[in-house]
């Protein structure tokens, strides 16, 4: 992760640089740093719902295979002790 987070920071500045800016002629902005918080937060909420939904999803069909095997060993005739 780490590792990506640098390789990105040097692309932005790269790209900055070929577009021929100066960093220190952009600034951040209160409303920007907001915008990011939210849609990370945004982002951060869907992941987690969506694992919760996968792992709910795998324990429904775990509990759905083990009572269709019951059932069927129901089905099936039982054997007699002689």
């Amino acid at each position: 992760m780490k590792n990506e987070t640098l390789v990105a920071q040097r692309m932005v500045y790269d790209s900055i640089l070929v577009a021929g800016g100066d960093l220190s002629e952009y600034s951040i902005s209160k409303s920007l740093l907001l915008s990011y918080r939210n849609a990370r937060a945004r982002l951060t909420e869907e992941t987690e719902m969506r694992q919760k939904e996968a792992k709910g999803s795998k324990e429904d069909g775990e509990i759905c295979r083990k009572h269709l095997a019951k059932e069927k060993s129901d089905w099936r005739p039982k054997k007699l002790k002689c």
